[in-house]
C-alpha cells in the first residue's frame, strides 16, 4: 500500500509538470498567433496603402485607355487565390508574348528596367514581406506587373500564415485535448488518493481500538495472574497446614486408641473377664480402629480432591484467558503491519 500512495504522489507530480508546462506552451502558441495576425495585419496595409498609392500616382490622369487597362486586371487579382497569382506571376515574367502592349509614351529606354522588375519578382517571392520600393523610370504596365507580382507574394505569405495559424491552432487544440485528459486522471488519481487516507485512517482507528482493548486485556491476565500466584501461595500454605494437623490429629487419635486400650485391659483384669469376651473386645475395637482410620483417609482424599479441583477450575479460566490474549496479540500484530504498509 505504501508503494501504491508513493507512486500515485509521484505520477501527480509528474502530471502537474506536463500540465505547466502544456499551459506554458499553450501561452507560447497564443502569443505567436496573435503576433502573427499582427504581423499579417501590418503587411496587408503595408502592401495595400504604397500599391494604391503609386498606381494612383503612376497613372497619368489624360490616358483614358490606360486607366480602364489597369482596373480590370487589378480587380481579379485581389479577389483570385494565392496559388492562380503565383502562376501569373511565373507566366508573365517566363512569356514574353503574354505581355501587354506598352503605352504610347513608353520607350526603349525603359526595356532593362523592366527586365529588373520582371526579374526581382523571383527575389520578392523568397524575401516574404520585404517592403521593397518600386523601382523608379519603368513604364505604367511594368509598374503594374511589378505590383501585381508583390501583391501575389503578400498574398502566398498571407496563405503560408494562415496555415501556419491552422497548424497551430490544431496543435492548440491538442493540447488542450490533453490536458483536460491529463486532468481527468488527475481528479482520478485524487479521489483514489482519498480513498486510501480514509481507508488509513479507518484502519488506524479500528488498530487503536484493538490496542486499548489488548491492554485491558492484559490489565485483566495481570490481575489473574497475581490472583493465581496469591492463590497457590494461600493452597501451599494450607495444605502444609493441614498435613501437619492431620499429623498431630493423627498422633493423638493413636495415644488415645493406646490410652483406651489400655483402659479397657485394666477394665477386664479387674472384672476378671474370660478370654472369649477379650479377644473379641480387641478385635471389635481394632476393627473400629480400622474404619476410623479409613474414615480419616477418606475425608483427608476428598479435602485434597476439593482443592486439586479448585486449582484445575483457576488453571482453565488462566489458559482461556491465555488463549484470548495470544489471539488478540495476533490480530493486533496484524492490524498493525497492515497500518504500517498501508502509511
Amino acid at each position: 500500500m505504501p508503494a501504491s500512495l508513493d507512486e500515485l504522489r509521484r505520477r501527480e507530480e509528474e502530471l502537474r509538470f506536463l500540465n505547466e508546462h502544456l499551459d506554458q506552451q499553450k501561452e507560447q502558441i497564443v502569443r505567436d498567433a496573435g503576433s502573427a495576425l499582427r504581423q499579417q495585419e501590418l503587411t496587408l496595409e503595408q502592401l495595400s496603402s504604397p500599391l494604391i498609392a503609386e498606381v494612383d500616382d503612376s497613372v497619368p490622369e489624360h490616358d483614358e485607355d490606360v486607366l480602364h487597362e489597369v482596373e480590370p486586371t487589378q480587380g481579379p487579382a485581389t479577389e483570385r487565390t494565392c496559388d492562380e497569382d503565383a502562376d501569373d506571376a511565373a507566366q508573365c515574367s517566363s512569356d514574353p508574348s503574354r505581355e501587354p502592349a506598352a503605352p504610347r509614351w513608353s520607350s526603349s529606354v525603359y526595356a532593362p528596367d523592366v527586365e529588373a522588375v520582371e526579374a526581382g519578382g523571383a527575389a520578392d517571392t523568397v524575401n516574404c514581406g520585404a517592403d521593397t520600393p518600386a523601382p523608379t523610370g519603368m513604364g505604367n504596365e511594368a509598374e503594374l506587373r511589378y505590383h501585381q507580382a508583390k501583391l501575389t507574394v503578400a498574398n502566398e505569405e498571407i496563405a503560408k500564415l494562415r496555415a501556419n495559424l491552422a497548424a497551430r491552432n490544431s496543435e492548440l487544440a491538442d493540447a488542450t485535448a490533453l490536458i483536460k485528459e491529463l486532468q481527468q486522471q488527475c481528479a482520478k488519481l485524487g479521489r483514489a488518493e482519498k480513498a486510501g487516507k480514509a481507508a488509513l485512517e479507518r484502519e488506524k482507528a479500528t488498530a487503536a481500538q484493538q490496542k486499548a482493548r489488548v491492554q485491558d486485556l492484559e490489565k485483566e491476565l495481570a490481575l489473574a495472574r497475581q490472583e493465581s500466584e496469591q492463590a497457590v501461595r494461600s493452597e501451599k500454605a494450607s495444605s502444609s497446614e493441614q498435613r501437619s494437623k492431620d499429623v498431630r490429629l493423627q498422633r493423638a487419635l493413636e495415644e488415645l486408641e493406646k490410652h483406651r486400650a489400655m483402659l479397657r485391659e485394666l477394665r477386664e483384669d479387674r472384672e476378671g473377664s474370660g478370654q472369649g469376651a477379650r479377644a473379641e473386645a480387641q478385635k471389635l475395637l481394632a476393627e473400629n480402629t480400622r474404619l476410623k482410620k479409613r474414615q480419616s483417609e477418606l475425608l483427608l482424599a476428598f479435602k485434597k480432591q476439593m482443592k486439586l479441583i479448585d486449582v484445575l477450575k483457576r488453571q482453565k479460566q488462566h489458559v482461556e484467558a491465555a488463549q484470548m490474549l495470544s489471539f488478540t496479540e495476533a490480530e493486533f500484530s496484524k492490524t498493525l503491519e497492515l497500518g504500517e504498509q498501508m502509511a
